[in-house]
Parts: structure tokens; sequence; C-alpha cells
């Protein structure tokens, strides 16, 4: 579960530098700035949706782990079990 918070704050960074790039495109004058900064924004996003994903994700096998082993099914590796 740990790593699903690490993944969130890492959505939470990349968002801020979206918008950090976006603080600039309003303050540049040069067309093509701000359009490499526009596409910059449009990455961070792109990047913290996937982490976001990836956190969710996590949190659902970790549900399904706790449940398995609750029941004593081992955990598939996959999953995050242990190989043997």
């Amino acid at each position: 579960m740990l790593q699903g918070s690490r993944q969130m704050n890492q959505s939470v960074k990349y968002r801020q530098n979206a918008a950090v790039c976006c603080e600039a495109v309003r303050i540049l004058t040069d067309p093509r700035q701000k359009a490499h900064l526009l596409v910059m924004a449009c990455s961070w996003i792109s990047l913290a949706d996937h982490a976001e994903r990836n956190s969710e994700a996590s949190k659902r096998q970790a549900v399904m782990r706790a449940r398995a082993a609750r029941r004593g099914i081992r955990t598939p590796v996959w999953l995050g079990g242990v190989s043997r």
C-alpha cells in the first residue's frame, strides 16, 4: 500500500510541474516557446494520470492479496505473491 501513496505523491508533483509550465506560457511572448511548454505541460499531466491509475491498481492488488491471505490462498506472483 505504501507504493500506491508514493505514486499518488508523484502525481501531485507531476501536476505541479504542469502548472509551472502553464504559468510560464502565460508570461512568455515567443509562440514557439509557448508551444513547447504546452507540450511539456500535457506530458506532465499524462504522467500524473498514469501514476494515479497505477496507484489505484496497486490498491486493488493489495486488497486482493489481503483477501486471499485471509482465506489461506497463495497469491499469484503476478499479484505480488512470492514464487516458490
